[in-house]
C-alpha cells in the first residue's frame, strides 16, 4: 500500500485525485484512500444485508436418513482424502515412516 507521501522522482503526491506527475491517473493516495475504502464499505453493507436476508427466511427441512448420511460423508470426506487428516501437522513423524507402523 502506498503512504500519502509517494515518492516520485522526488516529487511527492497528496490526496489529490489526479495526478500532476503522470497522465490520466490517480495518485495512490487517493485510489487506496477514497476509491478503495468506498468499495469495502460497499461490500460490508451489501454482505451485511445479504446475511440478514438470508437469516429472516425460514425454511423447514426435514432430515431423512439418506440426507444425514451424505451430510456425515461429507464431512469425513477431508479426512479420508487427506493422509492422517490434520493430526500429521502436530507430529514429528515423516510420513514414509507413519505409514509403515
Amino acid at each position: 500500500m502506498a503512504t500519502c507521501r509517494t515518492t516520485y522522482h522526488g516529487h511527492h503526491e497528496r490526496w489529490g485525485p489526479v495526478s500532476k506527475l503522470r497522465e490520466f491517473d490517480l495518485t495512490p493516495c487517493f485510489e487506496e484512500g477514497i476509491i478503495l475504502s468506498t468499495l469495502l464499505v460497499v461490500l460490508l453493507l451489501v454482505s451485511l444485508f445479504r446475511l440478514w436476508e438470508t437469516k429472516s427466511v425460514t425454511v423447514n427441512r426435514t432430515l431423512t436418513s439418506r440426507s444425514a448420511s451424505v451430510l456425515k460423508a461429507k464431512l469425513v470426506c477431508p479426512f479420508v482424502v487427506l493422509p492422517g487428516g490434520p493430526f500429521l501437522t502436530t507430529t514429528d513423524i515423516p510420513l514414509r515412516e507413519f505409514f509403515r507402523t
